[in-house]
């Protein structure tokens, strides 16, 4: 369900639009524990949307903070991740947590520990590549090797190099 926001609203810190009926709040509603729980978020017609917020109030909050804080779209997350960022969201919970770029290699069999990939690498003439990805540092202190972004996180707004 969309609902044109009020008048308020800064412009998309992204695009720059600023004609109201380009925007709008969506609301989600998702069920954990039997229960409906409400997310509202600001959104613009060229894709940008703002943090998950119990109420629309808030939601309008958040969108307005864009254009008063350093953050990223997904893309450009990536983009500073390859330059060597630590790339996190404000929407997510842990606190401390991060994603950043791995580059790829060349691993010699020697080097390897784990023994299914050493047979590969003495099988594959003594080496293994290992490609570039992204990994995860968790809020309780360990690394993720391969994270996944999910939807939400691909086309949220709210990202920033920490």
């Amino acid at each position: 369900m969309e609902v044109p926001i009020s008048t308020d609203k800064e412009s998309c810190p992204f695009c720059k639009n600023r004609y109201e009926e380009e925007f709008a709040i969506g609301k989600e509603t998702s069920v954990f524990d039997a229960k409906d729980y409400n997310y509202f978020f600001v959104s613009c017609s060229c894709g940008a949307q703002g943090p998950y917020a119990s109420t629309k109030e808030e939601a309008i909050e958040q969108w307005n903070k864009y254009n008063r804080r350093n953050q990223m779209t997904f893309g450009q997350a990536i983009a500073a991740a390859k330059e060597g960022a630590r790339i996190t969201r404000d929407g997510w919970n842990g606190k401390g947590q991060y994603v950043y770029y791995q580059e790829g290699s060349v691993i010699k069999a020697e080097d390897c520990r784990n023994p299914v990939l050493k047979r590969q690498a003495e099988e594959n003439g003594g080496h293994i590549t290992l490609s570039p990805h992204l990994d995860f540092y968790s809020a309780h202190n360990v690394v993720q090797c391969g994270w996944l972004a999910s939807q939400t996180d691909m086309l949220a707004c709210d990202w920033r190099a920490v």
